[in-house]
């Protein structure tokens, strides 16, 4: 038989795995078989056939360009025309086989591709904002870059066990769910709460990937997080009297926030008033310094703010401070904090001396009196007793010519001129809120005469910071033989607050001053005004109503208002001291006339201006000027609003000072859910309008609740029945039927409707 002809490039055939059609991994030897045939098709039993290969990436290659392995094929044993190839690649992608033999090519299926190896941890990396500090409630995303063990990336995990997983924390963990991206990044996102230091994970079946600790910083500040611990009633601070709160500013997660920017920001905000309150003068509001000191607590690791400050006037402290135009808010009150101030220790400035032995002058023989009404340096009445108030006033009297009390000879009177007994002042007598009594009996000169009472408190003048008064006054001693008869120089007296809730006052107070419209009493609706009437006769001195058989009259106008008779009969408290207290009920200005025996007496006419009391759920009213509440759409809002009134029916006429009512709402609808959303807002430039804007979910007859007052004490304001209609179309609650799947899935034949 002829031998065969030489191998042939057309008809050697080329097959395994080496190819690349069926996918090598990378890092895996590849292996492939060449079959020799010569020209004819006769198998090759020949060991003699020199087949080379060449391996590069891609599909297409320029001489020499991206070649990754090259060798000879190696003939099987026996002269078979078997001849194998082998390599390895480490680069995954597209893959060409190239077999030559005698520099001609062979037919080589392909081109073939070289998939990614296993996923290595130690190649693999990772990356994104969620590695570094991220803040609470905001999203964190990691990127996990797969690659295996020569760098090639890993676009797809086949099985379960190759999956990646995230885990963020160490107590209670989160488990991040690990999802496919493009070109092997594979995505993971969370969100933290807590402010703290967490450690984050990322493994794999072959290991941990990845490992570090993230730190999460508190959010925005958030007003209804935020607490003042401190800055109550409990907090009983005085006049010039260093105090101090604390401030835990919080986010919406409740994490404090320590310092930094964001708490600076929030402190130059913060506002601490000083409302004074004095009955010398009409309500100012001081905006007191503060200063603000932090640290972390050791135990709680919270950031706390210590805010020290020193009050400068007796009355109210309100913080006022709003974080997004949101005010922080004592969650028992839901109004702003707020404390008392009290009245500091006693000054001379504004410490007030009245009553007649003082002002007008005495019958010799005859004991007369006067207060002394301590206050501090701020004008704020002291309500208690002081300490040592006989080394803390000082009252003297002496002879006095009359024309000016610079000139008294500094001589006490005596009976008869001299060698006699001067008289003594008997006190200072405590007889609560803060005043103190004071009495001395003239004695008789046999005829009248003048003194010169001089008033002190730590040796300087009391009430020079009031109009009027120097601390020294001359007063005339009268015959006891002096006719005395009442008369229009009988006085009102201002009435001091009751000690005991609901009793009467006992204690008279300075006159009420008898220039017109210089006194303006102040009241709340609902509160009873207190004042006295003092029977004094010609010359201004006191009398005991055993000495008088005059009748006193009392008149307040508007008469529109009802009283209670009883209730304006003056009592007759001590001789010659009569006390008159009514109600005031309506809004507004009320003048008081007082007549003795028909005698218009001289201080007769004052004013008491009337300001609305607390605001009463029963009385505030829902009011809907624009039908809005029959108009009302699910999803889209309704405002309607509500009035504030007093017990009284007063439209309640708070301000800045006083400080928003607390309403409420709530909205259920017919199937007794709650899920829609309700507001309240203050109007600007209204006192006692709020807007109340509700959004309800559900369609048909929904019923709005409107309350007064903290959630655990809340009143009943009202209620109203809202028939809600459909909202505005959502295309991404509108549904197909059937589904837009099915419809997919559906076979339409021209010509034939189809209905959904």
């Amino acid at each position: 038989s002829a031998p065969p002809a030489p191998a042939s490039t057309v008809l050697s055939t080329v097959t395994g795995t080496g190819t690349g059609v069926g996918g090598l991994v990378a890092g895996q030897l590849a292996s492939f078989t060449v079959t020799a045939f010569d020209q004819v098709g006769n198998r090759r039993l020949s060991t003699t056939d020199s087949f080379q290969f060449s391996v590069f990436m891609g599909v297409s290659s320029s001489i020499g360009q991206g070649i990754v392995a090259v060798g000879t094929c190696v003939p099987a044993p026996g002269g078979t025309g078997i001849y194998t190839g082998s390599f390895t690649v480490t680069q995954a992608g597209a893959m060409t086989l190239i077999v030559t033999l005698r520099g001609e090519k062979l037919t080589v299926p392909g081109p073939g591709v070289v998939r990614p190896g296993a996923v290595s941890n130690l190649q693999s990396t990772v990356s994104g904002d969620g590695l570094s500090t991220t803040v609470a409630g905001a999203v964190s995303s990691i990127f996990i870059n797969a690659k295996d063990d020569y760098g090639n990336a890993v676009a797809v995990l086949n099985a379960q066990d190759e999956q990646f997983s995230l885990v963020v924390g160490d107590n209670d963990p989160i488990l991040a769910t690990v999802t496919d991206g493009p070109n092997g990044i594979f995505m993971a996102s969370f969100v933290l709460t807590q402010a703290r230091t967490y450690s984050l994970t990322v493994e794999h079946a072959v290991g941990v990937v990845y490992t570090t600790t993230i730190t999460c910083v508190s959010a925005a500040a958030d007003a209804t997080k935020t607490t003042v611990t401190g800055l109550d009633q409990a907090l009983r601070t005085r006049t010039l009297v260093q105090s101090s709160f604390q401030l835990i500013l919080r986010d919406v997660y409740s994490n404090s926030i320590g310092a930094g920017d964001a708490l600076n920001t929030i402190l130059a905000a913060l506002q601490l008033l000083n409302i004074a309150s004095s009955p010398l003068f009409t309500p100012t509001v001081q905006v007191l310094a503060i200063e603000p000191a932090g640290a972390t607590d050791a135990v709680t690791s919270v950031y706390v703010t210590t805010i020290t400050f020193t009050p400068s006037a007796a009355g109210v402290l309100r913080l006022s401070l709003f974080i997004g135009g949101v005010s922080v808010q004592n969650p028992e009150t839901q109004l702003q904090y707020e404390s008392t101030v009290f009245p500091g220790a006693v000054s001379h400035q504004y410490s007030d001396y009245f009553g007649s032995g003082i002002t007008q002058g005495a019958v010799a023989g005859i004991q007369a009196r006067f207060v002394i009404q301590a206050a501090d340096v701020s004008g704020g009445v002291l309500t208690r007793a002081i300490e040592n108030p006989a080394d803390q006033f000082q009252v003297e009297i002496y002879t006095s010519s009359g024309v000016d009390p610079a000139d008294s000879d500094r001589v006490p009177p005596t009976e008869g001129g001299t060698g006699g007994t001067p008289f003594q002042v008997t006190g200072p007598t405590y007889i609560g809120q803060g005043a103190y009594e004071f009495k001395y009996t003239p004695v008789d000169l046999g005829k009248q005469y003048k003194i010169a009472i001089i008033v002190r408190q730590n040796d300087q003048p009391i009430g020079s910071a009031i109009i009027g008064k120097t601390g020294t006054e001359t007063v005339s001693i009268y015959d006891p033989t002096t006719s005395r008869t009442p008369s229009a120089k009988s006085v009102a007296l201002l009435g001091l607050p009751p000690d005991v809730p609901g009793s009467a006052p006992t204690i008279p107070g300075k006159e009420i001053d008898f220039t017109p419209g210089a006194l303006v009493l102040e009241a709340v609706a609902g509160e009873r005004v207190y004042f006295f009437v003092q029977v004094r006769d010609q010359n201004g001195i006191d009398m005991k109503s055993s000495e008088s058989s005059a009748i006193l009259r009392v008149d307040v106008l508007p008469a529109n208002v009802v009283r209670d008779g009883s209730v304006m009969q003056p009592q007759q408290v001590s001789p010659g001291l009569f006390l008159v207290s009514y109600l005031a009920i309506l809004v507004g200005t009320e003048n008081v006339f007082l007549s003795l025996g028909g005698i218009e007496i001289s201080n007769s006419q004052f004013e008491v201006s009337i300001s609305p009391g607390l605001t009463n759920s029963i009385q505030s009213t829902i009011s809907d000027p624009s039908n809005a509440l029959s108009s009302a759409r699910a999803g889209l809002p309704t405002t309607f609003q509500v009035i504030a009134r007093d017990e009284y029916g007063n439209l309640a006429n708070y301000d800045a000072v006083q400080g928003p009512d607390a309403f409420s709402c709530g909205v259920t609808s017919p199937s007794g859910t709650t899920p829609s959303t309700c507001a309240v807002n203050k109007l600007s430039g209204d006192p006692y309008t709020y807007d109340i804007t509700i959004t309800p979910t559900f369609t048909g007859d929904n019923t709005v609740i409107v309350y007064l007052g903290p959630t655990a004490t809340r009143e009943l304001v009202g209620e109203r029945t809202v028939p809600v209609a459909n909202g505005l179309l959502s295309l991404a609650r509108s549904l197909a039927t059937p589904s837009a799947l099915v419809l997919a899935a559906s076979t339409f034949v021209a010509g034939v409707p189809y209905t959904f």
